[in-house]
């Protein structure tokens, strides 16, 4: 039971730090006008950086994708302190409400995925306190999940 502890956790301390490329691989395909369809396919560095049946935990998949929910759960809601007090904070809290109940609790895979989908194809908005670019907040988030993980 040690062993395979001692597995899991080395392979979410190795996961943590892909976050930044998978933050990369978003970024560029947005940058490349792909669009957030490509979000999922282009992602999961942990099962591609490896050969295949070498990982030795049978829920890495699962595991991963758990990590990348929770910094990307925490990261939102830095970024929304981040932003207070301007019209950004109150957008995207506003944005977490409706979009993030999934990230607490039981849920479906690729919930961190989904949310970043959701943000990048949110158009900017006009508020009383001036406009609101959900593609910098989301910008913004990619840069906290990095400094969570």
């Amino acid at each position: 039971v040690l062993d395979c502890t001692l597995e899991v956790a080395q392979e979410c301390a190795d996961d943590l730090g892909l976050m930044s490329q998978e933050n990369d691989q978003i970024r560029r395909a947005y940058v490349a006008g792909s669009g957030s369809a490509s979000i999922r396919a282009s992602t999961y560095p942990t099962l591609a950086h490896e050969p295949e049946g070498t990982s030795k935990s049978a829920f890495r998949g699962g595991t991963y994708d758990l990590l990348k929910r929770l910094v990307t759960r925490e990261a939102a809601r830095g970024a929304i302190k981040a932003l207070e007090p301007g019209p950004g904070a109150q957008w995207l809290a506003r944005f977490y409400k409706a979009n993030g109940a999934a990230f607490d609790g039981e849920s479906r895979y690729h919930v961190g995925d989904d949310f970043l989908k959701a943000l990048l194809a949110e158009m900017p908005a006009v508020s009383s306190g001036g406009v609101v670019d959900p593609k910098a907040i989301a910008d913004g988030i990619l840069d906290q999940r990095e400094a969570v993980a």
